[in-house]
């Protein structure tokens, strides 16, 4: 065990010697998610929906969390599931699902903590980048949920080229 651990490092020391020491990473500001949220926030409340409202950076942290005045307590948790599941795997958390549908042998994915195949989360992209993402949950369908997300993300869109 000890010579494997040290030949792993021993080969690794000419990948660190020319690599970076530091990266830059393109991440969502607060100011961006408060945005989202909020345009997302004006959509559900225009349709009389009760929902849950997440916006994630691209760590999975939760940068905005709000939810309407009568949300049901589900929807704080699923709104999470569905922000994380289109970050983690860089789609709709509702393409995740007919994905795992076409392909069983990623079915263990759908089982991995805070992950969901239901619609209403959206990845935030800066080009090519996944930077963010929101979740929305308690409207009526996923449909709905992703009609809301894609106005807040249209709130900064300008701004993610």
């Amino acid at each position: 065990m000890k010579r494997t651990l040290a030949a792993l490092l021993l080969a690794s020391t000419p990948m660190l010697a020319h690599g970076q020491a530091v990266i830059t990473q393109k991440n969502l500001s607060t100011t961006a998610a408060w945005a989202i949220a909020g345009k997302a926030l004006a959509c559900v409340q225009s349709h009389g929906w009760n929902t849950s409202i997440r916006v994630l950076d691209r760590t999975g942290e939760t940068l905005v969390f709000v939810h309407t005045d009568n949300a049901s307590p589900h929807t704080y948790s699923f709104s999470d599931r569905k922000a994380f599941s289109a970050l983690t795997f860089k789609m709709p958390s509702g393409e995740f699902g007919e994905l795992l549908a076409k392909n069983p042998g990623r079915a263990a994915q759908a089982s991995l903590p805070r992950v969901t195949t239901g619609g209403g989360g959206l990845p935030i992209k800066a080009g090519d980048t996944t930077i963010g993402s929101i979740g929305i949950s308690g409207s009526p369908g996923a449909e709905n949920d992703e009609l809301c997300g894609r106005e807040g993300i249209s709130a900064v869109a300008d701004q993610l080229k």
